[in-house]
């Protein structure tokens, strides 16, 4: 599995990729189809968002 942040009309948004499946977070939290994805202008919070989603996911699998 993929996961990262890409730049889309001046915005970050976070997907992730797998077995070739691209699915992106919305604004509820929510991993969606590509045309219902939200951003956030600021990189940095993005990317903070990003490492808690991983951190979020690593907590999950160690249970």
């Amino acid at each position: 599995m993929e996961i990262g942040l890409e730049k889309f009309e001046n915005l970050w948004c976070i997907f992730k990729k797998d077995k070739g499946v691209e699915l992106w977070l919305n604004k509820n939290k929510k991993w969606s189809k590509k045309d219902d994805r939200a951003g956030i202008k600021d990189y940095k919070k993005a990317e903070n968002l990003l490492l808690n989603l991983l951190k979020d996911k690593v907590c999950i699998t160690n249970q």
